[in-house]
């Protein structure tokens, strides 16, 4: 720039002039840990940084996010999840002119199970017993943890139905089984059973 008064120039001086692209880099981050159970609504919003991003997506190629959750625009994952799952997943925002990466690790988890059974469980001695659960849902398995079950019966380890065919006349005794999901997670129930001699069918006579 040179600066002139009527006598010619006075001083020349150079300005340097940056112009930014205050669009550029973009930062953004997600939650560190997304933890849900199948079924859940899922919801977990992106944390902008620096640079403005007007579209989000999945990365071409990366780890596919769990069955039916989605990134918006503005880059929440959200939905429903309709399975079990835990992976790290790679999302990335760009406006046209840069882009960038964040990952978001989300697991998954199936529900906290329920297993629950009639009570009492009152069978007869030497009539064959099939005794399914009242309710069952998330069961990956089974186990006897309080009690022992009258002689000739067996708990099934993967459904809890207890089956077989008991051998003698029992008192009501407390039994507790331990149910547990596909990832561990324990719930307990507990049931009376009892094995009382045939009461049916009746036979008399009259002379």
């Amino acid at each position: 720039i040179t600066i002139n008064n009527a006598t010619g120039p006075i001083t020349n001086t150079t300005v340097n002039i940056q112009i930014v692209d205050r669009n550029c880099p973009i930062t953004f981050s997600y939650p560190a840990s997304n933890v849900f159970r199948r079924g859940d609504q899922v919801s977990i919003p992106a944390t902008p940084g620096s640079g403005v991003a007007n579209a989000f997506q999945l990365l071409p190629g990366s780890t596919p996010l769990p069955a039916t959750l989605t990134v918006s625009s503005g880059g929440t994952i959200s939905g429903i999840p309709s399975g079990v799952s835990s992976a790290t997943y790679t999302i990335q925002a760009n406006n046209g002119t840069c882009s960038a990466t964040a990952n978001v690790s989300i697991q998954v988890k199936p529900p906290i199970p329920t297993l629950t059974y009639s009570t009492p469980i009152v069978l007869e001695v030497n009539q064959a017993a099939n005794v399914v659960p009242l309710t069952s849902t998330d069961v990956a398995s089974v186990e006897l943890t309080s009690g022992v079950l009258p002689n000739g019966l067996t708990l099934n380890t993967t459904t809890g139905t207890i089956t077989g065919t008991p051998t003698a006349v029992t008192a009501a005794r407390t039994i507790v089984v331990t149910a547990r999901n596909s990832v561990g997670e324990p719930v307990t129930a507990s049931f009376t059973i009892e094995v009382t001699d045939r009461i049916c069918p009746i036979t008399f006579s009259y002379p």
